[in-house]
């Protein structure tokens, strides 16, 4: 998968993961067991969803094909909710920009349902102060997950 799992203290995450299917499912399960207890259920299932959403973009759209990148992820828990910050050496995003949050039609019949498409406006439903930007041939992606309900830890 990588570097070995780096824990900074019992609050903050940091992983270095292949960017492949595989790791993101591995990571997944990580970030699962580790903040288990420390945040609120909700909170933790929005986080699973929204990072399997970012690091499968990662995997599918900004790694080259037969090409071995690397994602880093760290997380750390803070007052307002958690910040995560997504490192990758991938392709940049098209037009160095964030696309936009326009989900897909879905006013048709069942069969004409798209299959993707609902990925950005998902991932900006549930997070605050996203900011991606390209520096040093690494794509920066960062987020706040905000706090759902009072959880004391």
């Amino acid at each position: 998968m990588g570097e070995p799992l780096d824990l900074v203290d019992d609050r903050r995450f940091a992983v270095t993961m292949r960017s492949t299917s595989e790791a993101v499912r591995q990571t997944l399960s990580l970030i699962t067991t580790h903040f288990t207890g420390m945040v609120s259920e909700p909170e933790l299932a929005t986080l699973e969803l929204v990072l399997a959403e970012t690091l499968n973009n990662v995997v599918e759209h900004a790694a080259s094909p037969g090409d071995q990148g690397e994602a880093k992820l760290r997380i750390a828990a803070r007052r307002d909710g958690l910040a995560c910050t997504i490192l990758d050496n991938g392709l940049p995003m098209p037009g160095g920009r964030l696309p936009k949050a326009r989900p897909p039609q879905i006013d048709t019949i069942i069969q004409d349902l798209p299959e993707g498409g609902f990925g950005w406006a998902l991932i900006r439903m549930h997070v605050r102060k996203l900011q991606y930007q390209r520096k040093d041939g690494m794509n920066i992606l960062q987020f706040v997950l905000p706090k759902t309900e009072n959880h004391d830890n």
